[in-house]
């Protein structure tokens, strides 16, 4: 059963549909056979009883021909009489032959054939003999004699008839109701299958549908923590397992996004702070500025005046240069002087030189 329960649906709902054409067909099938098992006891007994009318119609034929003997032996003209008694005691021998007799009691009558002939025959002569007349007229005697062992045949014959026609319905009963049992057999043991496969599959169906349905339901109401659980290998299994896969996979990006939402609630305290700071920051820029603003436009003045100032160094600095030009040339003739200078007071150095050897000699003389 647990190999039946890993089937698809599919699978199963075509098994138990092949269950009930197999079923339906065999009882189909054995509903037939018993039919024509009927059908057949059934022509078989019709034609028993064709053969047994046709054997009751031969004896009353015979009967009548024994009867235009008594009467041919009164002395009455019965000559037509046996001739048409002759031709249908003949006709219904023919109708049993062809009422369809089988087995022995076609053998048997095969054997009464001939009797029945000969005491038509028989009669025949009888009746134009006694009705000749004359001293050799014919024994009456015979008549019962020969018409009893005919009768005695016939007797035996319809009572063998009339056995096995009961015999064939005792044969038909037992057929229809074999019939009746092996189709209700058929149809029970169908049934039961039908049940046995058709459970297991409504349950397989119901009870993860009802748990799909628990789980839908859970999410409906935003709880991603339930799972249905179902592992089966059959279509709703695969859809129970893609669903509990796709609730896992939802569940940990709401965690994750919950997680990030966190992060950002607080990275979004820390940026209101900054953007307090920078709201703080921004008022004292602002004042800043303002004060920059004052201190550029008295840059600006100062600048002015420095540039007045500037265009005023500019004319003193090319004074400066002009004059410093001249000190340079007059420096130049200075040094020139003065190396003038330094070579006469060299000159100097060695006059006195000179001298003073000059007057270390008065002095050592002196």
């Amino acid at each position: 059963m647990s190999r039946l329960t890993e089937m698809g649906i599919a699978k199963r709902l075509t098994l138990i549909v092949l269950v009930g054409v197999l079923a339906l067909t065999a009882s189909a099938i054995i509903t037939m056979q018993g039919q024509n098992r009927v059908v057949g006891q059934s022509d078989r007994l019709t034609s028993l009883e064709s053969c047994r009318g046709a054997l009751n119609h031969l004896d009353t034929r015979q009967s009548e021909l024994k009867v235009d003997a008594y009467r041919s032996a009164l002395k009455q003209d019965v000559t037509q009489d046996v001739v048409d008694d002759v031709a249908s005691a003949t006709e219904a021998a023919d109708a049993v032959e062809a009422c369809g007799l089988y087995g022995p009691l076609a053998a048997e009558f095969g054997t009464i054939r001939p009797n029945v002939n000969s005491f038509g025959t028989f009669i025949a002569d009888f009746v134009r003999q006694a009705l000749a007349g004359g001293a050799s007229a014919p024994d009456t005697a015979q008549i019962a004699e020969r018409n009893s062992a005919v009768d005695d045949q016939l007797g035996a014959l319809n009572e063998k008839v009339v056995a096995e026609i009961e015999r064939q319905r005792v044969e038909m009963d037992d057929a229809v109701g074999d019939t009746k049992w092996a189709a209700w057999i058929v149809g029970v043991v169908g049934l039961l299958l039908l049940i046995a496969l058709s459970v297991p599959l409504a349950r397989s169906i119901l009870r993860p549908v009802q748990r799909l349905g628990q789980v839908i339901a859970a999410l409906a109401e935003g709880d991603l923590t339930q799972r249905s659980g179902i592992t089966t290998r059959d279509e709703l299994g695969r859809m129970a397992v893609g669903l509990d896969t796709a609730l896992a996979a939802i569940h940990r990006s709401l965690t994750t996004i919950g997680q990030n939402a966190e992060t950002l609630a607080s990275s979004a305290t820390e940026l209101s702070a900054v953007a307090g700071q920078i709201a703080t920051a921004a008022h004292d820029t602002d004042a800043q500025t303002s004060s920059a603003s004052n201190e550029a436009e008295e840059i600006s003045r100062n600048v002015q005046t420095v540039a007045a100032g500037s265009e005023e160094m500019g004319l003193s600095i090319r004074e400066i240069s002009r004059n410093t030009s001249e000190a340079a040339q007059i420096a130049a003739i200075a040094v020139a002087e003065a190396a003038q200078a330094t070579e006469t007071v060299r000159q100097l150095g060695e006059s006195s030189a000179e001298i003073g050897n000059v007057i270390k000699l008065i002095t050592s003389i002196a």
